[in-house]
C-alpha cells in the first residue's frame, strides 16, 4: 500500500498473511490503508519540522551577525 504524501508516494507499506492463512478482509484492508495514509502523513510532519529547524537555525545565525556587524559599526562609529 502506498504513503502518500501531497499526490506522490513517500514510500510503501507491505503486508501479508502467512501461508495457509484466510486473505485480508475489506475490513482489514480498510485499516492498513488508514495506517499507510497515516504513516504518510507523519513522513511529511517530520520532514517539514526538520525544514523549519534549519530555517530558525539560519536565522537565529544571520541574527548573531547581524549583532556583530552592528556593534563592530558602533565601535567604529565611536572611535
Amino acid at each position: 500500500m502506498p504513503l502518500p504524501v501531497r499526490g506522490d508516494v513517500a514510500g510503501v507499506l507491505t503486508v501479508g498473511r502467512g501461508p495457509g492463512r484466510e486473505p485480508l478482509d475489506e475490513q482489514s484492508v480498510a485499516l492498513f490503508e488508514t495506517i499507510a495514509e497515516r504513516a504518510g502523513l507523519a513522513l511529511e510532519s517530520a520532514r517539514l519540522h526538520a525544514r523549519q529547524l534549519a530555517a530558525q537555525a539560519e536565522l537565529q545565525q544571520s541574527a548573531e551577525r547581524a549583532m556583530v556587524l552592528a556593534e563592530l559599526s558602533h565601535t567604529l562609529a565611536t572611535t
